[in-house]
């Protein structure tokens, strides 16, 4: 809004013709500072202005490669192996902790072998839609493993060893002694890795080591959170 007490000639107090000499003065001053430029190479250094031209350097990142897990080896075993009559059964305890609803767990048990690779998916239970599939990955360990198995040109568990999940309580799943491959493991030291995980809940893992051989064999795991017991028996079958 206007004041109807200001001056009309205050609405454009700007000298029209001072800005003009300002103009060209600039212009004139202008031309001069590029003329002596051109004439003695200007102001500047030549060593600063040579390093103004200069590229700056830059230092490439190093990228730490992520760790990768390597597959156990699928030649046939030399010595003895896992026998067709025997059987590894892992029993675990799921006890849910906490209030409210309670969502069922996800729940991996695997083997792997004395150097840490992984021999075999024994058993995976997760919610069976697509939605379920979309947090495989809370099962942390398991899917690393899961994932070797798969860019060594194996079939994912997620499609071989899976059924749905199932209420906090006590089950058992039985190894047969094959590996990935579908060949009888090498008698040895083995460790058997039990891992769970649910909305809402706690995550945890357990494992125990087992020495496979032609004797029967108990080993009973730590216990983890809601993986409240655990073991394992290597014995005939039943």
């Amino acid at each position: 809004m206007v004041d109807d007490n200001t001056p009309a000639a205050a609405t454009n107090t700007r000298p029209v013709q001072q800005e003009s000499k300002l103009s060209r003065r600039r212009i004139l001053l202008g031309a001069a500072v590029s003329g002596l430029t051109l004439l003695g190479g200007g102001f500047s250094n030549p060593t600063e202005a040579a390093a103004k031209k200069k590229k700056p350097t830059t230092t490439k990142k190093k990228v730490t490669p992520k760790p990768t897990t390597t597959v156990a080896a699928s030649g046939a075993p030399t010595g003895p192996t896992f026998a067709d009559t025997q059987e590894l059964v892992v029993t675990w305890t799921y006890t849910a902790s906490g209030g409210g609803r309670i969502h069922n767990p996800y729940v991996a048990v695997w083997v792997e072998d004395s150097s840490g690779a992984p021999v075999a998916i024994v058993h995976l239970e997760y919610q069976l839609d697509r939605k379920g599939g979309k947090w495989l990955k809370d099962i942390k360990r398991w899917f690393r493993v899961d994932e070797s198995l798969v860019a060594a040109g194996m079939q994912t568990s997620a499609e071989t060893t899976t059924q749905a999940t199932r209420l906090p309580g006590t089950y058992s799943a039985v190894w047969n002694g094959k590996n990935a491959q579908g060949a009888l493991v090498p008698h040895g030291t083995y460790t058997v890795w039990i891992e769970a995980a649910r909305e809402k809940g706690p995550y945890q893992f357990t494992k125990e080591t087992i020495t496979i051989g032609a004797e029967p064999a108990k080993k009973t795991f730590a216990p983890a959170t809601d993986l409240t017991a655990a073991s394992m028996e290597l014995r005939t079958k039943k």
